[in-house]
């Protein structure tokens, strides 16, 4: 597989196994354990490194799961900058934080964690090395596209975009900037559609 190539799944990219990932935190598990270790498309690490500094883009319920799957990943990856219109939430209050997982939000130490107002700013910053984008559907395409346009590795939540026209343009754009794009397709790695895969491609069924 050449530079640039695109993972419309969580599968298609890496080189992990299926059996090691255990639950709905495992993309970004597997994005920064395995990936950062071995894949040479993140060569601008410095030898001997894993570690990735992220950029969170939206401060929604899917922005705070990956915040705190990030904070159990301590070794691997550290939050460098988030992005969110509120000014509550740049300053650590993250009670308004909801969603379908009942999952409100507390109050946040964000020492150390740069903070912006501007997607465009945080997407600037030299010392975010991948692009974290939790924002809603509508404006995945276009930050994404920013992201690689500056060269950043690129996680998007799904949906992948709004339509086929904007997703084409998000794949053209990871190849033409040489980066990972991936997007977050996280029951592929469920357990059992793991083993239904594992069914299937072996030939019990189907």
């Amino acid at each position: 597989m050449g530079y640039g190539e695109v993972s419309l799944s969580w599968s298609g990219i890496f080189p992990f196994s299926f059996r090691r990932l255990s639950n709905s935190y495992s993309v970004q598990n597997a994005l920064l354990r395995e990936s950062a270790a071995s894949h040479t498309r993140f060569r601008f690490l410095k030898k001997g490194s894993i570690m990735l500094r992220i950029g969170i883009i939206g401060l929604g319920f899917m922005g705070k799961m990956h915040y705190d799957t990030y904070q159990n990943l301590p070794e691997i990856a550290k939050v460098a900058a988030i992005c969110d219109v509120d000014a509550k939430k740049r300053a650590g209050d993250w009670s308004s934080i909801g969603g379908n997982l009942a999952m409100a939000g507390d109050a946040v130490d964000l020492t150390g964690v740069t903070m912006y107002e501007s997607a465009d700013d945080l997407i600037r910053d030299p010392d975010v090395q991948v692009v974290d984008i939790t924002l809603p559907t509508y404006r995945h395409c276009e930050y994404s596209l920013k992201a690689l346009a500056a060269g950043k590795v690129t996680l998007c939540e799904k949906t992948m975009a709004g339509n086929g026209a904007e997703a084409t343009k998000m794949v053209d754009a990871a190849r033409a900037a040489d980066r990972i794009l991936l997007i977050g397709q996280c029951i592929r790695f469920w357990p059992a559609y793991v083993k239904a895969r594992e069914l299937v491609n072996g030939g019990a069924y189907g």
